[in-house]
């Protein structure tokens, strides 16, 4: 296998002290970095060529691994050696550096002169869907897996997955993962997802109640992706291109096997796309709105799932002290049918108190948490019978929920 065998050593002080190495070693010691040779490039050794990476490679391979980078210095040595340490050495690996102003480029370059299995393909800032459009665009594997620059895989993830596709037939195979950050209880958070095999029909409902799939955890026929299309690059899906992806493969009918097995890393930290709270729900609600109108969905109660929505974008954008459009959210709320008991109160506490809108919230909360429960279901009955505004008023600024 190309570039298998090539020697594994830790980054030395001497090595540190080369600007190359600098994200690296600020990260502290890793003991299964792949010697990095600074004197190739001290001596003026060839950049690799950028077009050439473009054309799928002519040697078929198992499994293409995307990642997509921008500005990715800080983590991208440890996700590139998370895929070389895979149990499963047929592959490829096609990084798309969609526009880094850092030194993405020389610490990837690094790599792929240790191990040619790395392709390095260099393009204007045009988006995480545009990236990945462009590496699969490129791919020459007959399995498709995506991993973002700053998340990790376990040794056997490819192994398990592959396995799991063979014996299952299915189109796309995901997992659970572990999630890590800077707090120790971060160690222990999962991903809601799903567990069995679920054809298109029986996934699109639970992929549009909840995104079920964690991108860097699917691996994909590369047939079923060319069949779906590119990741829609439309700005309004970005950051939620690969929730919009899955909603189209269960559309057009393909099979899906979720796992139990905690296969990658997902990390949490203040640089990462995901962490614009509003930005990320405003792109999920714009895949709902989507597909809301597809015939999988009939008979489907959706009206919770918008309100949820609604709400969740309500508390991120009093959070960033976006009051006004925090309340155009809570109209959305209002003009549904059935909306819940308490929306009225809200509103009007938005409105007087936006200030401390949460905190409202939050003891609201624990109010229901310690005797809400018990004094609840009497409530909302009265409620019920009371049609006047003036009692409907009134009974909701009592319970404040």
């Amino acid at each position: 296998m190309r570039g298998v065998g090539r020697p594994r050593v830790s980054l030395t002080i001497r090595d540190c002290k080369s600007r190359y190495f600098a994200a690296l070693c600020k990260q502290g010691p890793e003991p299964y970095v792949i010697l990095l040779r600074v004197r190739a490039l001290k001596h003026g050794a060839a950049a690799p060529n950028q077009s050439s990476a473009l054309i799928k490679s002519h040697v078929k391979t198992l499994v293409s691994v995307i990642i997509p980078a921008y500005n990715g210095e800080r983590f991208i040595a440890q996700s590139l050696q998370s895929v070389l340490n895979q149990t499963i050495k047929d592959l490829e690996i096609v990084i798309v550096d969609d526009g880094s102003t850092d030194t993405t480029a020389e610490i990837v370059r690094e790599f792929q002169r240790a191990d040619s299995r790395i392709r390095y393909i260099a393009q204007a800032n045009l988006g995480q869907a545009a990236a990945r459009n462009t590496g699969a665009a490129a791919a020459a594997g007959d399995l498709i897996a995506f991993l973002d620059q700053d998340d990790l895989w376990l040794d056997h993830k490819l192994e398990v997955q592959i396995r799991a596709l063979k014996e299952s037939g299915a189109d796309v195979v995901f997992s659970n993962g572990h999630i890590f950050g800077h707090e120790p209880s971060d160690d222990n958070m999962s991903f809601p997802v799903v567990h069995g095999k679920f054809s298109g029909t029986e996934m699109f409902p639970l992929l549009f109640n909840q995104n079920q799939i964690p991108l860097a955890t699917a691996l994909v026929r590369a047939d079923a992706f060319a069949a779906a299309g590119r990741l829609d690059e439309n700005p309004l899906y970005q950051n939620a291109d690969d929730y919009d992806f899955w909603l189209r493969l269960a559309g057009g009918g393909r099979m899906f096997v979720g796992l139990p097995e905690k296969l990658i890393r997902y990390r949490i930290h203040s640089g990462q796309a995901s962490t614009d709270a509003v930005k990320m729900l405003k792109a999920e609600l714009a895949v709902l709105r989507k597909h809301e109108h597809n015939s999988l969905l009939n008979g489907v109660e959706k009206a919770p799932r918008f309100h949820s929505m609604y709400y969740k974008l309500v508390l991120a954008l009093v959070e960033v002290g976006e009051y006004k459009e925090a309340r155009q959210y809570l109209q959305h709320i209002l003009a549904q049918e059935d909306y819940p008991i308490g929306v009225r109160a809200q509103a009007l506490a938005l409105r007087l108190l936006p200030s401390h809108f949460k905190s409202i919230m939050d003891l609201s909360h624990r109010i229901r948490e310690s005797v809400g429960y018990r004094i609840a279901g009497p409530l909302r009955r009265v409620l019920n019978q009371a049609r006047s505004m003036v009692a409907n008023f009134f009974i909701q600024i009592m319970i404040v929920c």
